[in-house]
């Protein structure tokens, strides 16, 4: 597998692949954003929509073209 992870599959192709569905938690109180974290993601449980870190605040996962996302949260 060359040190990639499969949740649900015994061939994963990239680093993490999950096989059907992933749940991430809804929550209201994610860790504070910041570099250390960048790249992360969590479903804000009032705006019910993903949201990833992207080093300094949280924005929200939404289509929109890059720099016009709204933040979260």
């Amino acid at each position: 597998n060359a040190g990639n992870v499969g949740i649900g599959t015994t061939t994963p192709q990239t680093r993490l692949e999950v096989s059907n569905i992933l749940r991430l938690t809804p929550t209201d109180l994610p860790t504070a954003c910041s570099a250390s974290i960048k790249g992360s993601l969590y479903y804000d449980n009032s705006l019910s929509l993903p949201c990833h870190c992207d080093g300094f605040i949280w924005r929200q996962v939404n289509g929109n073209t890059a720099g016009t996302s709204t933040s979260c949260g």
